[in-house]
């Protein structure tokens, strides 16, 4: 059975993303060897055991990014240089552009959109004026207490 594994992981660093081997992460950092290219992939394709003399970096480990195989974990570590989500096959893999909006100025409107329609009209209603309290179509009343 092959218990070599690969994670992939960014580089907080300079935002880089490598399928590293999983025995090079301790936390929420990686050893990282100063090989040359060259002797870095290897070391990295083969799973050379960790020295804990390297230097070491802080690191973001993708969910659900460590893989049994190395190729595997090679192109999920493409994928996620270019996507946020590194569980999409090479395929589905779609970039899309943001749309801009296009501001219209006040020159481009149309008149349609800038003419509101009139208010409704307030109908005002004039009470009318008593002049005199003798043309009043009241009866008076009188109440006497104790009655």
């Amino acid at each position: 059975m092959n218990s070599k594994t690969w994670t992939v992981v960014q580089f907080l660093d300079d935002l880089t993303v490598e399928a590293i081997p999983s025995t090079w992460i301790q936390g929420n950092e990686c050893h990282w060897p100063s090989f040359s290219m060259e002797k870095l992939h290897n070391a990295i394709r083969k799973s050379e055991p960790l020295n804990t003399c390297w230097p070491t970096h802080k690191i973001k480990i993708f969910r659900n990014a460590t893989y049994g195989d190395y190729l595997k974990a090679r192109n999920k570590a493409r994928i996620a240089e270019n996507t946020s989500d590194i569980n999409t096959e090479p395929e589905d893999v779609e970039v899309k552009r943001k749309r801009i909006q296009k501001i219209l100025s006040s020159s481009e409107e149309s008149i349609d959109d800038t003419i509101l329609p009139p208010p409704p009209s307030i109908s005002k209603y004039k009470a009318k004026k008593k002049t005199s309290t003798s043309t009043s179509t009241f009866k008076e009343v009188h109440i006497t207490p104790g009655k």
